[in-house]
């Protein structure tokens, strides 16, 4: 069963990684691999890349885990940036 959509672009993005990954039955590691000795290849979306081909990709040379470098923020780190931008506007206003 589906569920509704959260409105984050980052987790449902990350939502959909997880399900490809889970169709090719291929593990997925939340964080990353420093200093691993395993060859690893990364998928950059901004250079044309598409999820679904990378995994189909990973699939294809035989990868059995897929370490996914995400985690959400949190509720202080928005309130922060949001306080930060505010500040900055109203010097702004100011000057």
């Amino acid at each position: 069963m589906e569920t509704a959509k959260s409105g984050d672009v980052l987790l449902e993005k990350a939502k959909a990684i997880v399900s490809l990954a889970n169709t090719q039955e291929l593990v997925v590691f939340y964080g990353w691999a420093h200093g691993s000795d395993h060859k690893t290849v990364d998928w950059n979306e901004d250079h044309g890349g598409d999820c679904a081909k990378f995994v189909e990709c990973a699939k294809a040379v035989d990868a059995k885990l897929l370490y996914l470098n995400w985690a959400p923020f949190e509720e202080f780190q928005i309130d922060e940036a949001r306080s930060n931008i505010v500040k900055k506007l109203s010097l702004l206003e100011t000057n």
